[in-house]
């Protein structure tokens, strides 16, 4: 957008004119004129044939643009944030014979919540909805939950790429099947990058490397046949999603 401004002009007795603003004058005196360099000059009264006026446009910067966008995430402002996620590639190594060198994919679905304590650092909870379908067996649902940490890169106005760590557990929400885990976490490392479109609206897309490590016990139903887990896996992920961000 443009704005109409006045800008002054002095014509002095030498022919010269200088153009820019007056900050102060002294009635029968001098006067103190701030020029289009940003200098600062004093120029004595008689030494002025008239003064001007010159109406000039000049571009102004929309006020939701760099200073909307520009967040700087200091200590107390936080994000809140819903996106999807598809692996793109994942591989399980188990002790079962049958699941060796088996491939699966996960749909994921994720809400998680972050509090940045000190400028660009974010500590934070996550939880995720995730689907695994292995080939040839049942799709089994799980949430995982956890803390996270992210370090956000604040060098350009509309995009804020973050590198991001987390700590996730699972738990079983399939009926079919009755896990009974010693342990079951997952160390998920990614790369992030918030698009702005509003001063606290971000499109927000990350690439994941997760590698999970299960140990324990899987009852199938309410039968009394059981199998041992000990598997891991190695997972590339991609998520895409909203996230709202709050400053003070």
């Amino acid at each position: 957008t443009y704005t109409l401004q006045l800008q002054d002009i002095i014509f002095l007795k030498n022919g010269t004119e200088i153009h820019g603003v007056i900050v102060e004058m002294i009635p029968g005196s001098s006067l103190i004129i701030r020029d289009e360099s940003g200098t600062l000059q004093t120029i004595q009264i008689m030494e002025i044939i008239k003064f001007g006026k010159k109406k000039i446009t000049q571009e102004s910067m929309n006020p939701g643009a760099v200073r909307s966008y520009g967040m700087t995430f200091k200590p107390g402002a936080c994000k809140i944030s819903t996106s999807g996620m598809y692996s793109i590639l994942r591989y399980k190594k188990s002790n079962w014979e049958d699941l060796r060198d088996f491939k699966s994919s996960v749909i994921q679905g994720n809400l998680s919540f972050s509090l940045f304590a000190i400028s660009g650092l974010a500590g934070g909870v996550s939880i995720n909805y995730a689907r695994i379908m292995d080939r040839g067996f049942r799709a089994v649902d799980f949430i995982e939950y956890g803390p996270h940490l992210e370090w956000y890169l604040n060098i350009l106005p509309y995009f804020k790429p973050y590198l991001g760590a987390a700590l996730l557990f699972s738990k079983s929400l399939s009926p079919q099947y009755i896990y009974q885990i010693g342990s079951s976490r997952t160390y998920d490392f990614y790369i992030g990058l918030p698009v702005f479109i509003t001063r606290n609206l971000a499109i927000e897309q990350a690439v994941h490397y997760a590698i999970s490590r299960v140990t324990g016990e899987l009852r199938f139903g309410d039968t009394d046949y059981f199998r041992n887990l000990n598997f891991q896996t190695a997972e590339f992920s991609m998520h895409l999603g909203l996230s709202f961000f709050l400053q003070k």
